[in-house]
């Protein structure tokens, strides 16, 4: 019996391991790095958003679109980069505010950028 051209066995052993790690997840992660996870998430679903509303409707102001998808995107990556500092202290050598005051600073100059290239 296959489900989609899958072996059921495979499919649940599939599933098995996805709840494995989403247990694992919930149990094991700190609060701060759950609330950057869902901040990221926010920033993923605002960006296919803008991405899909530039395909449908169109570009027309294409540097009111760039900047809003650069905005998302740079935050994004910043983002991710204050994850992997906190999550990974004695990699870093440095304190979770020094690195969120970090991601505040490299997010003014990102946005100035932003607000410059809008014209």
């Amino acid at each position: 019996q296959s489900t989609w051209g899958f072996p059921s066995n495979l499919r649940a052993a599939a599933m098995d391991v996805i709840q494995e790690a989403w247990k694992r997840y919930k149990a094991e992660t700190p609060e701060r790095v759950k609330l950057i996870d869902i901040f990221l998430g926010f920033l993923a679903f605002v960006g296919a958003v803008q991405f899909g509303y530039c395909v449908i409707v169109g570009s027309f102001p294409y540097n009111s679109f760039l900047s809003g998808f650069f905005s998302c995107l740079g935050t994004f990556v910043l983002a991710v980069g204050l994850r992997t500092q906190i999550t990974n202290p004695e990699e870093f050598k440095i304190s979770a505010e020094r690195a969120f005051a970090d991601f505040l600073v490299c997010n003014l100059v990102l946005h100035l950028a932003v607000i410059n290239f809008l014209g």
